[in-house]
């Protein structure tokens, strides 16, 4: 058996035999699964040099599936991110939502100020959906993150206790500032609230964001 640490032998669970002796996976499979999971912690030590980061899962890709997949937390912190590993020819890819822990606060400050003519003071929460290569990391600037192409899908919760006024204009102005997305709004106290949804979609024909 390959040399592998406590840590790597537990995300491996699902690949390494169950019983002493039972040989579920081939040596050759369970190589290869280590070595993705290598690659994905070597591409995190990269992108995020310095963070500790937890593992929580590890599903290698195989045969029947199209990427392997890593659930991922930064050390401390509740929020779990998304690691795809994706093996072409003799190199592995790597992507990652993660770096949605460290963009957010400026996106969102961003998106706060935004709407603040439209309702008053709000809260906002915003969840990024697309995973990123190494060009979106946790140093990328916000004008970055708006400009990205492909658009980078996200969801927010905006929190008010105002309704909006004048939302065509409150549309146009997301849409010229690059706040494109899916939208929860919570309308009220915490003691009462109604929400509704929309949507900021580029002009774009054939442009889904």
């Amino acid at each position: 058996m390959i040399p592998m640490t406590e840590e790597e032998r537990q995300l491996l669970q699902s690949v390494l035999p169950h019983k002493p002796g039972r040989n579920d996976n081939s040596q050759d499979h369970i190589e290869e699964a280590l070595r993705q999971l290598r690659s994905a912690k070597d591409y995190l030590d990269r992108k995020y040099p310095g963070v500790p980061l937890v593992f929580h899962t590890f599903d290698p890709q195989t045969k029947m599936t199209e990427r392997g997949f890593a659930l991922v937390s930064v050390k401390g912190k509740s929020a779990v991110y998304r690691v795809l590993i994706r093996r072409a020819g003799d190199r592995y890819i790597c992507s990652d939502t993660l770096y949605s822990e460290f963009i957010r606060e400026q996106y969102d400050a961003a998106l706060e100020q935004c709407l603040l003519p439209f309702a008053g003071p709000v809260k906002v929460h915003t969840v990024f959906h697309t995973p990123a290569g190494e060009k979106i990391n946790a140093d990328t600037p916000l004008s970055a993150v708006l400009a990205h192409q492909p658009r980078l899908v996200r969801h927010t919760d905006i929190y008010t206790e105002m309704p909006f006024g004048n939302e065509e204009e409150l549309m146009k102005k997301l849409r010229e500032g690059g706040f494109y997305g899916s939208y929860t709004v919570f309308l009220g106290d915490e003691k009462e609230f109604s929400f509704l949804e929309f949507r900021v979609q580029s002009e774009r024909k054939n442009e889904t964001v």
